[in-house]
């Protein structure tokens, strides 16, 4: 079996593309064509030409397994062609730094994140250009743009208000189990109830474990006894050689977030949204330097046709 490789020049216009095929000949039959990717678009610009194929947009993956469009690629890769045409500062160990301490982060090492990148349909050298791209896009849109990300106080109050943030309820709690033998069921239940009275642990009959914290929507149907209990109080039930104590400590009900402590968070959430718009409109404003080259055909139908 022979495998060669064919290199087909596509006349654009505006530029000459190459598309590369496998042709595999078994022996002296005929050659078959098989797609190996599909161009979608070729980003010509000021520093280098990038093609974007089918795979780029249809398997290919950002670490938290989610899909990029083709526009948000084309975006990004205009931004680092600027950052290299407009000679801005961009640190050259910026990158490497921000991906070591993203490993840091996620503690794990090369062989660990190559299978990471492997699980999202990167080679390790494509997760890494992934990164370096996002560190740089980073870079360009608070360099170009941070003067002017300065949300005013009503916009930050209208987003509050807007967006509402929930702390769900919870309870807290405290468990106690209690054994006892046959017979004796009704002899520890008394001194059980009399401690709980007099507000002791019934010289030590009574051992409380660490509190617990449970969510309301996690509490299940035979715990829901739970909300109608008052703090302090206990739910004594039994069970087959063992008596269960149930202490309310406390009782935390669903609330709004304030927006003290949410400020941080809604200024970097209106932060992204101008930046989008920024970013947006920066591409716009360059985008008579660069030739976006696109093919609605299929790519055999651009070879054969």
């Amino acid at each position: 079996m022979k495998l060669t490789m064919s290199l087909i020049s596509c006349k654009t216009g505006i530029k000459n593309l190459v598309i590369i095929f496998c042709l595999v000949l078994p022996g002296i039959v005929q050659a078959e064509l098989f797609l190996i990717d599909k161009i979608e678009c070729v980003v010509c610009g000021s520093a280098y030409n990038k093609p974007f194929v089918d795979t780029d947009i249809s398997w290919k993956r950002t670490l938290e397994n989610q899909f990029v469009s083709l526009q948000k690629q084309m975006q990004a890769d205009i931004v680092m062609q600027q950052i290299l045409t407009e000679k801005m500062p961009l640190d050259p160990d910026g990158a490497p730094k921000y991906i070591e301490g993203l490993k840091k982060q996620l503690k794990i090492n090369d062989a660990e994140l190559e299978t990471l990148f492997s699980e999202v349909g990167r080679t390790m050298a494509e997760g890494l250009d992934m990164l370096t791209t996002f560190y740089g896009t980073e870079f360009f849109t608070h360099y170009k743009f941070k003067s002017q990300l300065v949300p005013t106080d009503d916009e930050i109050s209208a987003y509050f208000e807007e967006n509402p943030e929930f702390v769900d309820g919870s309870y807290e709690i405290a468990i106690a189990r209690i054994p006892f033998e046959a017979g004796e069921e009704s002899k520890i239940k008394d001194a059980i109830e009399a401690a709980l009275v007099a507000k002791t642990d019934g010289d030590g009959l009574i051992v409380w474990g660490n509190p617990i914290k449970v969510a309301a929507d996690d509490l299940s149907s035979d715990q829901q006894f739970i909300t109608e209990m008052k703090p302090e109080g206990v739910r004594i039930q039994g069970t087959d050689g063992m008596f269960e104590l149930v202490k309310l400590i406390a009782y935390e009900p669903t609330r709004i977030k304030t927006l003290a402590e949410r400020q941080n968070a809604i200024i970097d959430s209106l932060n992204r949204k101008k930046l989008e718009s920024m970013l947006q409109t920066y591409n716009n404003s360059v985008s008579e330097f660069v030739d976006v080259i696109t093919f609605e055909k299929p790519v055999q139908e651009v070879v054969e046709g």
